[in-house]
């Protein structure tokens, strides 16, 4: 049986030999070209890394070298194949890049550089595949879209992992990445069938999600926009769909939940304003339509029934007071308040007391015909007239009495008063003859009116005052029977 001991270092000098022999140029020991005592003393440590194994060490030592002597190319490319052994690929990629890099460097060099780095970048490639799939069965979908990229970017030949990204970033939710990376892979040749059909299911199965979500973000577009309405209708529609999947549609009913709470507190806010304003029959529909939208309000039915009853609508206040008791929590504050508004509407509610029909054996009152006095003509309007005329001629008769003495005054002035005085009269005397006549006539009719119409007044009031009543009373009659077969009579005046 082999030793475990002598296969360990059987395996070490096998990587010693692949580092060794990896440049032909290079020369560790006693065949090393002419160098410096530092650079040798490198060497010599770097090669006893290597006989232990410490590849990272190793590394880090030619590494040293190469930074002190520019010339010690084949130094470099051992850093580098010692990184790589090491499984720092990084660092392995760094330096082999670096090496390609130079200007002068031989074609036979060169292509076993390139040749150690695509190795180093297929390995990190596959650690980045690794890497990726561990997210991706873990759920962490973002993670593994970015691991399956850089694995793809060390190594695009992997047509492989252009389905694996397009279905991580499916199920991530990344549904430009997942097309775009859907079409490159159905673009590449040589796939199955069987894979193909399973991309092009896939495919089809994002695009339907994505019109999907086209309307999930019209919908929330118009939530956002504070375009409630329309947002509810879209979340419904969407929810609604049978097509859809379980997940859309709990999505979308989620929220239209809360648009519908938004509405809720929106029309609860105008049903507010309107009590504010006394337009009690509009709060009540507004209260009402808003718990409609969120049931889990219950006071905004007490606000219903208080509207409803203050605008006189019983009935309906009752049956929202009797929700309100059988949907609020027992030990609501308001349930007593509720109960005493309810007891009051049902005592406005009860009939009022009227006076009960007679009883069959009471005696029902017979009603005799209405005995009335024959009707008599209205009082004459002769005594208002005769008063009326008595007082105008009375009034005139005084009106022309009085002209005529103020004339008999004016007379007398220019006829005795001037002669008293001296001088002549200035009218002839059959002018003042005949002025004093009429001035008598006149003042004897005035005083005849004013007397004849005084008394015609006068006897007119009298008999105004002393006419009488010509309507006597009216009075109804009623028999009332009694028991005993007798009779009573009651009169109404």
């Amino acid at each position: 049986m082999a030793n475990p001991r002598s296969s360990s270092w059987i395996k070490q000098l096998g990587l010693l030999l692949a580092v060794a022999t990896a440049w032909p140029t290079v020369a560790v020991g006693a065949d090393a070209p002419a160098a410096s005592k530092t650079v040798a003393a490198l060497l010599a440590a770097a090669q006893k890394q290597l006989d232990a194994g410490n590849f990272e060490r190793a590394a880090e030592l030619f590494v040293e070298i190469w930074r002190m002597d520019k010339t010690t190319v084949p130094a470099l490319y051992n850093a580098a194949r010692s990184f790589q052994l090491a499984g720092q690929l990084d660092k392995s990629e760094r330096l082999f890049r670096e090496m390609l890099a130079l200007a002068d460097l031989d074609p036979q060099a060169r292509a076993k550089a390139q040749t150690q780095l695509d190795a180093v970048l297929a390995k990190r490639a596959e650690r980045r595949a690794d890497e990726a799939a561990s997210a991706e069965s873990a759920g962490q979908y973002e993670a593994a879209v970015a691991l399956w990229a850089d694995a793809l970017t060390l190594d695009p030949k992997r047509t492989e992992w252009l389905k694996r990204l397009g279905r991580a970033a499916h199920l991530g939710g990344k549904r430009p990445q997942a097309l775009a990376a859907y079409d490159r892979y159905l673009k590449a040749p040589g796939l199955s069938p069987a894979d193909r059909a399973q991309v092009e299911a896939w495919r089809g199965e994002l695009t339907k999600t994505q019109q999907t979500a086209s309307a999930l973000e019209a919908a929330d577009a118009d939530h956002l926009a504070g375009n409630l309405e329309s947002a509810g209708h879209r979340y419904a529609a969407v929810a609604a769909d049978p097509a859809q999947s379980a997940e859309t549609r709990a999505k979308a009913h989620e929220r239209l939940g809360h648009v519908q709470r938004q509405l809720a507190l929106r029309k609860a806010d105008v049903a507010g304003r309107a009590e504010s304003e006394s337009q009690f029959g509009l709060a009540a529909e507004l209260w009402a339509e808003a718990y409609e939208l969120d049931p889990s309000q219950h006071d905004w039915l007490r606000r219903q029934g208080r509207a409803l009853h203050i605008a006189g609508r019983i009935p309906a206040a009752m049956a929202a007071y009797d929700r309100y008791l059988n949907r609020a929590p027992a030990d609501a504050a308001e349930r007593s308040q509720v109960v005493g508004w309810r007891n009051s509407l049902v005592l406005e509610s009860r009939p009022q007391k009227v006076t009960p029909p007679p009883m069959p054996n009471e005696p029902k009152p017979v009603a005799l015909p209405v005995v009335t006095a024959p009707p008599t003509p209205p009082p004459s309007a002769a005594p208002k007239v005769l008063t009326v005329v008595g007082l105008v001629a009375a009034l005139g008769g005084g009106a022309v009495w009085l002209l005529a003495e103020t004339d008999r005054k004016k007379l007398d002035d220019r006829t005795w008063g001037r002669l008293a005085v001296g001088e002549r009269p200035n009218l002839s005397h059959a002018e003042a003859t005949q002025q004093a006549k009429d001035i008598a006539l006149r003042r004897t009719i005035g005083v005849s009116a004013t007397a004849a119409g005084g008394g015609v007044a006068l006897l007119a009031v009298l008999a105004w005052a002393l006419r009488s009543d010509p309507t006597p009373p009216q009075t109804v009659w009623t028999v009332l029977p009694d028991l005993e077969g007798g009779a009573a009579v009651q009169v109404r005046w």
